[in-house]
C-alpha cells in the first residue's frame, strides 16, 4: 500500500507499521526495532539544487560524519549516519526538482544490518506526486 502526500509517496515494505499525523510519515519495525520518519517542505519556488542540499546537510552533520552522496531514482541527495547514545542515526536530505524530503532512520545499533537495506529500499520507491487539481 503506497504511501501518499501532497507532493511525495513512497511503498512500505512489508513489516513496517505505517502512522501519519501532519507532520511526517513514521514507519516503524516493531518494538524491537526502528523507525523512519519522511516529511517535507512541500513545493520550493524554484529547483533544489545538489550543492544547496549538501550545504545544509553539512550544516546539520556538524561534523559527527562525513556526507554521502546518495541517488534513489527521481529523489537525490545527502546523508549523514552516526551513533547517538544507544542509537544508530541516519539522516537523509533528498531533492526532485523543487521537492525537498528529509528523512531520518533511528534504531538499535543490532538492528541496522537488516533495517537499513530496507530503509533504502523504501527511498528507492519516493516519487513524486502531482498536486491535486
Amino acid at each position: 500500500m503506497r504511501v501518499r502526500t501532497s507532493s511525495w509517496s513512497l511503498e512500505p515494505i512489508a513489516g513496517w507499521t505505517i502512522g501519519k499525523d501532519p507532520v511526517c510519515v513514521n514507519l516503524t519495525r516493531g518494538p524491537a526495532g526502528g523507525a523512519l520518519q519522511v516529511n517535507s517542505t512541500g513545493e520550493n519556488p524554484r529547483p533544489v539544487t545538489l550543492a544547496a542540499l549538501r550545504d545544509v546537510t553539512s550544516r546539520i552533520s556538524a561534523g559527527r560524519s562525513a556526507l554521502t552522496e546518495v541517488d534513489f531514482g527521481a529523489f537525490k541527495g545527502y546523508s549523514i549516519s552516526y551513533v547517538e547514545g544507544d542509537s544508530y542515526c541516519r539522516q537523509f536530505l533528498l531533492a526532485s526538482d523543487n521537492i525537498v524530503v528529509f528523512a531520518a532512520y533511528n534504531g538499535p545499533p543490532q538492528a541496522r544490518a537488516s533495517e537499513e537495506p530496507e530503509v533504502e529500499a523504501m527511498l528507492r520507491t519516493l516519487r513524486r506526486e502531482a498536486p491535486a487539481a
